[in-house]
Order: C-alpha cells, then structure tokens, then sequence
C-alpha cells in the first residue's frame, strides 16, 4: 500500500489543474527576451501565476535567472556559458544584455511578482549555495518555490539547508528524465514499484517533470505514468511543448501542470478546457 497522503505544502494549496506555466517567462515580450524582467511581466499581465526559471550563480554568488549556455552547440547559443558566468563576478554582468534586456537576478524576480509561485531550476552546482542564501535571507517566500535540479542530490541537498536554516518546509519536484525514469519504468511495471515508492519518500517531492515527448509520443505509456504518480501524490509537469497539437494532447492525457514558451498559445488552450 502507498504511504498515507501527507497534508499538501503551501505551495500546492488550492492548487487546480491544468496549471499553465510560463517557462523562462515566455514568448510575450518576445522569445529571445527570456528570464527577463520584461518576459515575466508580460505573461503576468495575461494572467500567469505560476512561473519557471533557471538560476546560475556568478563567481560572487550573485543568482542570475539565466539558463546560460551548456555543453550543446545549438541550444542558448547567444546566451553566455554557464562555466564563464560561474567565474565572473556580478559587476560584469549587471550591463549585460539578453535579447536587449539586462539579466535579472532571482531577488529582483521575487520582489517583483509577489504573487506568483515559482520552479527554479539551480543549474550549476555554484548555484546550490547561492540559492540557500537568496531564500534563507527570504523565509516568507520559502512556501511559494518549488526547487528541482537535474541532479537529484543537489535539490534534496538545497532542500535540506534551507529547511534548517528556515524551519520551513520546502516544495521540490524530481526533475528530468534521468530522475524520473524509475517511476516511469515502475508505472509499468509493478514488480519495481516498492522500489519507486521509496525512491519518492527519499526524495519527498511533491512533483515529477518530464519532457512532454514521453506523453505525447506513448499516449498509453504516458497515462500510466500519469496515473502512477498521482497515486504517489505526485502533480505531474510537463516541459517543453510549444506546438498547438502537442499541448491539446497533454491536456487531454491529464497532465498537471504545462510548462511552454508560447504563453498566449498555452494560456488560450487551457481556457478553453476550463470552459467545457
């Protein structure tokens, strides 16, 4: 038998699915405008209340909301590499420009939108104190950011800190399709499922974000998952859909929460389910 349901954290209180999620703020004030103040603005005045943003520390722990540039070529490619950011102090970023707009940190984000809540992706390991800092120096916005990163060590380590430090439970998700294979695999397969349960009580997550692609291209593989996780107490995220047919689909499988770039796309289409 599963774990008897814990009471939901703030973060999830009154929670209604399907959320929609500006992922790096969106397209409204422009595509090569992301994780800029201007990008968030935008999806909030079209009624966004649930954000997504990665953070990269600079060389003086200053936490940028950028994605920077990873190991892929193509991807990001205008954007600065994550190692250069990493040994950079803050004053040489502050003038710097992405898509025309300067890159903020998660502080100004925060302060500026004290009404939404937030997934933040810590994306280097420089950022993992960096983070502690930013959100142990700002207790009451604890309860309104979910912390998920592509290692899970590295969420659950953040986590852990910033509990202590805070004395306030924090929201994490189990991000990715590397850390979130065990349960994909065991929504399958139940033999495995004793193993998955306790991989989530390790994790104490409260949502799994997958690529869109495993819902969409195995429809049945991705209800099973769907339905697996909510019975792990788990919202399911989906990342990051940006086509019409993709996001229709990923609503009608169930999905919890939809992560997109296209904001007004994703916005209009879960209306429209909220309508029927």
């Amino acid at each position: 038998m599963l774990s008897q349901k814990k009471p939901p954290l703030k973060f999830w209180q009154d929670f209604k699915g399907p959320a929609a999620v500006a992922h790096r703020g969106g397209d409204a004030a422009g595509i090569e405008k992301e994780n800029s103040i201007k990008a968030f603005e935008a999806a909030h005045k079209l009624g966004y209340r649930w954000f997504e943003t990665d953070v990269v520390a600079t060389r003086d722990k200053k936490l940028l909301a950028i994605h920077g540039r990873g190991y892929q070529l193509r991807p990001n490619k205008d954007l600065p590499s994550r190692t250069k950011i990493g040994v950079t102090a803050y004053k040489d970023f502050a003038e710097m420009l992405i898509g025309g707009e300067k890159v903020p940190t998660l502080d100004e984000i925060l302060d500026r939108f004290p009404d939404i809540k937030i997934f933040i992706d810590p994306k280097t390991y420089k950022s993992v104190p960096a983070l502690i800092k930013c959100l142990s120096e700002r207790p009451k916005d604890v309860e309104r950011v979910c912390i998920g990163a592509f290692s899970k060590m590295r969420t659950i380590r953040t986590a852990y800190i910033i509990r202590k430090n805070t004395g306030k439970e924090v929201c994490t998700s189990i991000l990715g399709p590397i850390n979130a294979y065990p349960i994909y695999v065991a929504a399958r397969v139940k033999i495995l499922r004793p193993f998955a349960k306790y991989y989530v009580q390790e994790t104490n997550a409260g949502s799994i974000h997958v690529p869109y692609r495993w819902l969409v291209n195995s429809p049945k593989a991705g209800k099973k998952l769907i339905k697996y996780a909510h019975q792990l107490n788990l919202k399911v995220a989906v990342y990051t859909p940006n086509s019409e047919e993709a996001i229709k689909e990923l609503i009608k499988g169930g999905a919890d929460l939809v992560m997109s770039d296209r904001v007004e796309l994703l916005l209009s289409l879960i209306d429209k389910k909220h309508k029927r």
